[in-house]
């Protein structure tokens, strides 16, 4: 994933942090902008959502 991430130009990758108190899985940053994606194992999918 981190690879592939790279390859698109993402180049900021952070594992297990808190935003705003939080817990995520992983955070990504690329051009000022943040987004956060969630995990969860019963859907297959992962989310993800800006973050402030």
């Amino acid at each position: 994933m981190q690879h592939y991430l790279t390859g698109q130009g993402v180049m900021d990758l952070e594992r297990a942090v808190l935003v705003g108190g939080r817990p995520v899985d992983l955070l990504l940053s690329d051009a000022g902008e943040n987004t956060a994606v969630l995990i969860d194992p019963a859907r297959r999918r992962p989310r993800h959502r800006p973050c402030p």
